[in-house]
């Protein structure tokens, strides 16, 4: 019933179901599959350099010059790179490069060793994570021959899902302490902070809220405390309760352990509310504004002689009499303060 017909058209039909089952063959039915293939990644940190940990074991050797393809992982602030640096124990089996294209999130590595199926081979790369919070992505990876063209295991699912970004920036610690709460008197502010991203030179943290003190405004307030050289042991000050810290030179404030340092004001004249502190960054490290833990600079005790009594040596009239006066101020006084009795 074909004759006199398009003899192409029906060879087509015929071998449209053999081209199939051959693909099939190549995809499927040959049972090649990655026995171990993990994802993870070292931070969900927003806007810093995250460590992408890739393990894979094949159930038959990856040859050279067959092409590993990672597809998915999309929400990087990273850039197309057609060298991106592949590290991790196994870097060499894929020259330690990769070619990384930003928008689909793609990564492909050409095998410069083979990669065998007894051994898991472990690569990691640095993707940049999103500046804000993103839906956690699962990529995939598959296996092609040279040409890129026949498979040799097929696109499957990692096996976790990476660049969420779901942790801001922050401080974790963030507290206030202070030596003194008479009124008028010196006070020695103690400030503990650890951010979760390690600060580097240049950055600036800035502290609001510090109200009430009669210390005047400079740009060279005196930084004291363990790690005063963190801030080049001075600050910026204004009377309007803002202190301003910007890291030194080669120095840098660790996400690993507490940075402390302090400051010395004049407490108020008079008590007050203790007020509200906050404290923010700019620069490479961006923290928004977080109230600080610790309740200061309520001068709530006033300046007095806890002790002040009179002894006399003699009631007698016309007789000489030694008075006695024994005083105890609950602040030191200083050489020139004056003491008046009346």
């Amino acid at each position: 019933t074909l004759i006199g017909r398009d003899h192409s058209r029906a060879t087509t039909i015929m071998m449209s179901p053999f081209v199939f089952i051959l693909l099939l063959l190549f995809t499927t039915c040959n049972g090649q599959s990655f026995t171990t293939k993990t994802i993870s990644e070292s931070t969900t940190i927003q806007g810093v350099d995250n460590t992408i940990t890739i393990t894979l074991r094949p159930s038959t050797a990856i040859l050279v010059g067959d092409i590993l393809t990672i597809n998915g992982l999309t929400s990087s602030q990273t850039s197309d790179n057609s060298g991106l640096t592949i590290a991790g124990g196994d870097a060499a089996k894929v020259s330690s490069t990769g070619v990384w294209t930003q928008t689909d999130g793609k990564l492909v590595l050409t095998v410069a060793t083979e990669i065998p199926d007894s051994a898991d081979a472990v690569f990691t790369f640095v993707l940049r994570n999103s500046a804000s919070a993103e839906t956690a992505v699962t990529p995939t990876i598959r296996a092609r021959e040279g040409d890129d063209v026949a498979v040799r295991i097929a696109s499957s699912a990692l096996s976790a899902s990476v660049l969420g970004a779901g942790t801001a920036q922050a401080y974790t610690t963030k507290t206030l302490a202070q030596s003194s709460i008479q009124q008028n008197s010196l006070n020695v502010i103690t400030i503990t902070l650890q951010p979760n991203v390690a600060m580097s030179d240049g950055d600036i943290i800035t502290i609001t809220g510090l109200t009430g003190t009669q210390t005047a405004t400079t740009a060279t307030l005196t930084v004291g405390g363990t790690d005063a050289a963190t801030f080049g042991s001075s600050a910026g000050w204004n009377i309007d309760g803002t202190l301003t810290l910007t890291v030194a030179s080669g120095q840098s404030v660790s996400n690993s352990g507490n940075t402390v340092v302090s400051i010395t004001v004049a407490n108020p004249a008079a008590t007050q509310s203790a007020p509200t502190v906050s404290v923010a960054s700019s620069g490479s490290v961006a923290i928004s504004g977080q109230t600080m833990v610790g309740s200061i600079l309520d001068a709530s005790e006033a300046q007095v002689f806890t002790t002040k009594t009179l002894a006399e040596s003699s009631t007698v009239q016309d007789a000489a009499n030694v008075l006695t006066i024994t005083l105890r101020p609950n602040v030191a006084l200083a050489p020139s303060d004056e003491i008046t009795i009346v």
